[in-house]
C-alpha cells in the first residue's frame, strides 16, 4: 500500500527524503517548488486499520479489549492500527500487556499507570530492549518554521469505525481547493463557472471544481478531520508551519478517540528553526582527474549541520577562457549532486564550484565550495 501525490503543473521536487526518524521508510515527503518559485513541504501519510500484528517470536499481539481471549467480540475494536507501516501504541510505551485491564485493577492496567502524563514524551518507551529516549516509531514529519506545509492522509482500508485526526496547535481549511489566476465574483481564488450554470465552458470543455491547494476565499477552517474511514482521502493544508509567528516545537497529530490513539494513531509534526548553513564538502568526483572530454563525472556535495535542509547550485569557470557557465540550478533536479558531461568542451583546467543554501533562504547562497579539474590525457 502506498499514496501517489499529483502536483500542479509548473512544480519541481527540491527534495524527496523519509521525512521521519524511520531510515528507509520510504518516500513520504518532499519539498516542491511549485511554479511562483514558493517552497512548500508535501507529507503523505497512509492510516491502515485491522491489521494482524506480530511480536517478534511470530505469536499474535492481542487486541486492546480482548474480553479476557485476546479478541474483541466487534471487529470495529480490532486495535491493530499504524500509519505509514509504523505503530507505537500506549500500551507498548507503559511496558503494559496490551489486553490490560482498562480500571484501576492494581498492577499493570491502564488505569493504574503513575506516568500518564508522560504519554507522548521522547522518555518513553520504558521497555528493556529498546531506546531509553528518541522519536518514536510513528511519522515524525518536519518542516522549517512559517512554511507552507500539505498533508495528505488516506486510509486504504480499516474498520467500520472512523477516525477523527487533529493537529495540535493549528486549524486548517475543510475544502483546500482553488483555481490560481481565477476570480469568480471578485474572490482570488474562486474558480470560474460558465454563466449559464452549466458543467462546460462555452469551448465545450468540462470545468473543473480546483486546480491547486490554496486559500479558499468560501472556505471554512477547523481542527479536526471527522470521516477518516476505508478509502477516504483528505488534505491538510496548512498555510504556516507553527502559526503565523512561526513558533517552533513538536506538534502532536493523533486520532481524536481514545481506543485510536491508545492503539498508536499518532505522530509528530515538528516544526524547526531555519538552521542557515555554515559548512559544506565537495566530495571527491566519481573519475579523479585528469579525463579526456566526453567523460561523465559524478559530483556530490555535503552541507551541515546536518540537521538543516539546503539547496545546491553547481557552476563551471573554465581558466582558458575566463568564463562561467552555469552546472546545476538551485530549481534544477538531483538534490546535492551533479553530473558533468564534458562532451564537446575544449581540454584545459576548469574550477567546479558549488553554493549551498537553506531551503527556502533568498540569499545567492550560504557556503561555497570547489575544486579544480582537468579535462586532457591522463
Amino acid at each position: 500500500m502506498g499514496g501517489l501525490v499529483t502536483l500542479p503543473a509548473g512544480s519541481s521536487v527540491v527534495q524527496e527524503d523519509s521525512g521521519d526518524n524511520i531510515p528507509g521508510s520510504g518516500h513520504v515527503a518532499a519539498t516542491v517548488r511549485k511554479a511562483d518559485g514558493t517552497l512548500v513541504r508535501d507529507f503523505m501519510v497512509v492510516m491502515t486499520k485491522d491489521l494482524n500484528h506480530r511480536y517478534a517470536d511470530g505469536t499474535p499481539v492481542e487486541h486492546m479489549n480482548g474480553e479476557g481471549h485476546g479478541l474483541p467480540e466487534d471487529s470495529q475494536e480490532s486495535s491493530g492500527m499504524a500509519l505509514n507501516y509504523g505503530i507505537e501504541p500506549l500500551w507498548f510505551r507503559f511496558a503494559i500487556p496490551p489486553n490490560a485491564p482498562f480500571g484501576a485493577a492494581g498492577g499493570a492496567s491502564y488505569g493504574f499507570i503513575p506516568n500518564a502524563h508522560l504519554a507522548f514524551s521522547n522518555a518513553l518507551p520504558d521497555v528493556p530492549g529498546s531506546p531509553a529516549f528518541g522519536d518514536p516509531a510513528t511519522p515524525v514529519l518536519v518542516a522549517s518554521a512559517g512554511q507552507e506545509v500539505r498533508m495528505h492522509v488516506a486510509v486504504p482500508h480499516s474498520t467500520s469505525r472512523g477516525s477523527t485526526l487533529g493537529i495540535h496547535g493549528h486549524v486548517w481549511q475543510r475544502d483546500p481547493y482553488i483555481c490560481p489566476g481565477e476570480a469568480q465574483d471578485g474572490l482570488a481564488g474562486r474558480c470560474n463557472r460558465p454563466t449559464d450554470g452549466k458543467l462546460v465552458d462555452a469551448s465545450n470543455n468540462w470545468v473543473v471544481g480546483s486546480k491547486a491547494l490554496g486559500h479558499n476565499p468560501t472556505g471554512i477552517n477547523m481542527g479536526g478531520q471527522e470521516s477518516l474511514t476505508p478509502y477516504s482521502h483528505y488534505d491538510f493544508f496548512l498555510p504556516y508551519a507553527g502559526g503565523r509567528a512561526g513558533h517552533t516545537g513538536d506538534y502532536l497529530f493523533r486520532d481524536k478517540a481514545s481506543f485510536g490513539v491508545a492503539s498508536g494513531l499518532w505522530g509528530i509534526l515538528r516544526v524547526a528553526a531555519i538552521i542557515p548553513a555554515t559548512g559544506l564538502i565537495l566530495n571527491d568526483p566519481s573519475l579523479a582527474s585528469p579525463q579526456l572530454p566526453g567523460a561523465s563525472v559524478g559530483w556530490t556535495a555535503t552541507a551541515s549541520p546536518v540537521s538543516g535542509t539546503y539547496e545546491y547550485q553547481y557552476q563551471l569557470y573554465n581558466y582558458t577562457t575566463a568564463t562561467w557557465s552555469m552546472g546545476k540550478a538551485y530549481a534544477d533536479p538531483g538534490g546535492n549532486a551533479w553530473t558533468w558531461n564534458t562532451f564537446g568542451l575544449p581540454q584545459g583546467l576548469y574550477w567546479v564550484n558549488v553554493w549551498a543554501r537553506t531551503v527556502g533562504s533568498t540569499q545567492t547562497f550560504e557556503v561555497e565550495s570547489g575544486a579544480n579539474y582537468t579535462l586532457g590525457s591522463p
